[in-house]
């Protein structure tokens, strides 16, 4: 048996694997070489392998934990596992299979191993696969995901789990699309990749980033390059002032001391949490910074959007209402902002 899993169900375990709910995978040196089977044979084989295991083995139990969360949709429930196929021939109609069709053998090191004949695509690799069927902007969301510090999980409280280490980098990505020329939909990822940005830690966060990166036309408010949550060192009488020796700001645009920090009603609505913030938000402006921080609140009308992102334009040198004059940029803008309002907007 040969399956590679690839797409939402790759999304999903990937997402597991970061939460430390089933073991790091392996990755496969030649994934070329990797023939893939068909939905039929691979299902059948699948059924085989899950029919003779018990409760008691160690790894039945671990295939049907990683069956479970490559069909189990958040919000829909129980559906198929996405695979991959390379020839039409291999599709078949399958109960527990969706093929996915490929022109070729899956690119070198574009797998892992999951388990004795299940692979899954490698996180670069899965995001050519979903650029077929997301949005720019629903794909930029997943890459931030990639190379942040958070998971999103529908299940948990705040929908999503933080302070995780990155699933890959910019120049991972960037060395995958070098890699993979020709590929379909590879022209998309090239045009994401100058939009990205590390280590952003919240959904929101994210939500942020997007804004700050797309150009006036595409909806967003590009003001000049950032980093997300970089270190910031003080010394002497500055860390005092700032409260600490280190600070790590949500945005910090380059080569200019402006910050955008995002405060949730989630986690900073806690008693003395809300003190401690505008104590940290004073120190950094003591310190020479300019601070404007958005909440939850500035995300539930766009007005309020436009608002906080007038706000950063002032320091930032940025005419933002210059731009919202055309009425391409203004509903451009408006589609943004009701795109970050839905709730589980970000691809599950």
């Amino acid at each position: 048996m040969k399956l590679v899993i690839s797409h939402r169900s790759a999304l999903r375990i990937w997402r597991a694997i970061r939460q430390g709910k089933i073991p790091q995978p392996t990755p496969v040196p030649n994934s070329s070489e990797v023939k893939l089977d068909s939905t039929l044979s691979g299902a059948t084989e699948l059924r085989k392998l899950l029919a003779k295991h018990t409760d008691n083995d160690e790894n039945s139990v671990y295939l049907r934990r990683l069956m479970v969360i490559a069909r189990n949709h958040p919000l829909s429930g129980v559906g198929k596992i996405d695979v991959l196929v390379t020839r039409r021939k291999q599709r078949h109609k399958s109960k527990i299979l969706r093929p996915h069709l490929i022109s070729a053998n899956p690119p070198s090191s574009a797998l892992c191993i999951l388990y004795e004949g299940i692979y899954m695509v490698m996180p670069e690799y899965l995001l050519l696969l979903l650029a077929e069927e997301l949005s720019q902007l629903e794909l930029l969301a997943v890459a931030y995901e990639f190379c942040g510090t958070y998971s999103v999980d529908p299940d948990l409280k705040h929908g999503f789990q933080m302070g995780l280490s990155q699933l890959t980098t910019i120049n991972a990505i960037k060395d995958f699309a070098g890699t993979a020329i020709g590929k379909r939909n590879i022209k998309k990822i090239r045009g994401m990749i100058p939009l990205l940005h590390e280590r952003s830690a919240s959904p929101r966060e994210t939500d942020l980033a997007c804004a700050l990166s797309y150009s006036p036309e595409l909806g967003g408010y590009w003001m000049g390059d950032f980093q997300m949550n970089p270190r910031e060192q003080f010394e002497g009488d500055e860390a005092f002032v700032a409260g600490g020796v280190e600070r790590y700001p949500d945005i910090l645009f380059c080569n200019r001391k402006v910050i955008v920090e995002y405060d949730s009603k989630d986690f900073h609505s806690e008693e003395g949490k809300a003190s401690l913030d505008k104590d940290r938000a004073d120190g950094l402006r003591a310190n020479g910074y300019e601070v404007v921080t958005i909440t939850s609140l500035h995300f539930e009308k766009f007005e309020s959007f436009l608002r906080a992102m007038v706000r950063v334009g002032s320091y930032m040198g940025s005419d933002v209402m210059a731009a919202q004059r055309s009425k391409d940029v203004a509903t451009a803008r408006k589609e943004m902002v009701s795109w970050f309002q839905q709730a589980n907007h970000q691809p599950l």
